[in-house]
């Protein structure tokens, strides 16, 4: 009977662990963000690039999708088309996670990646990959991570745009959120930090909240690590820098609705 009830719970966590399953037209793969920006920019920058760990393939590599498919026969359709311009390309069966990027139809790596310049130097792997990070309900709060030519930009080009994923829907909430974290929720309501500005050697950040609507509720300056708290309230980190250089940090209250 024991073993009966694990089964069933094994087959109910497959179930809600993913969204879909899809079939993936592969015209090239790469291990590296900047390989696979390249490679899809050779490709004439069609099709989106997947992380085939949203598929739950432990490896993690980046893989061009010239189509996502919900069925075998499209697939094969899809295939030859693109048989005819990359002989080599294949299918890949993906089951889907749940509040991934592949599952909002979101490219891992942005196209404009391949514009980064190589003497970027402030440019990480971290920088160039989109994220996904799951909510309860099954929505996700997306990180979608792009490069833009700005002439004079602290930033060298970095931009974060923050999305809200929910049943396919895709709400934007920020433009520019550099280092969006510390994502918290009650209810469809939800807050997070974004890094604004330096002082001596610390970030400094606001405290955004948003409704399940995608509304912008309040907006805290110099604050971290958000709490909402029943009662329309929240808490953070306030931050300040003392005289001598050092980030000090203490918790308070504020209303949000």
């Amino acid at each position: 009977m024991k073993g009966v009830l694990l089964v069933l719970l094994l087959l109910g966590y497959a179930v809600s662990a993913h969204a879909e399953r899809v079939w993936l037209v592969v015209q090239g793969s790469d291990s590296t963000p900047v390989g696979i920006a390249r490679k899809a920019r050779a490709l004439g920058g069609k099709g989106v690039v997947v992380q085939t760990s949203d598929c739950g393939d432990p490896r993690g590599i980046y893989a061009i999708a010239a189509s996502v498919e919900t069925t075998p026969q499209a697939a094969q359709t899809a295939l030859r088309k693109t048989r005819e311009i990359v002989p080599d390309a294949y299918l890949k069966i993906c089951e889907v996670k749940r509040a991934s990027l592949l599952a909002f139809r979101v490219p891992a790596v942005d196209p404009s990646i391949a514009d980064v310049p190589p003497g970027a130097v402030n440019w990480e792997d971290r920088d160039r990959v989109s994220t996904a990070k799951a909510l309860p309900g099954g929505r996700a709060l997306i990180i979608r991570r792009s490069y833009e030519d700005a002439a004079d930009d602290p930033l060298e080009g970095r931009r974060e745009r923050v999305l809200l994923g929910e049943s396919q829907k895709l709400t934007p909430l920020e433009n520019n959120c550099i280092d969006a974290a510390n994502a918290t929720t009650l209810g469809s309501y939800i807050a997070f930090q974004c890094a604004r500005e330096e002082a001596g050697r610390h970030l400094l950040h606001d405290v955004v909240v948003f409704s399940g609507a995608g509304v912008k509720v309040k907006e805290i300056r110099h604050c971290r690590n958000p709490r909402l708290l029943n009662g329309g309230r929240l808490s953070c980190e306030r931050e300040s820098v003392s005289s001598s250089g050092d980030l000090q940090l203490s918790r308070k209250e504020y209303a949000f609705r």
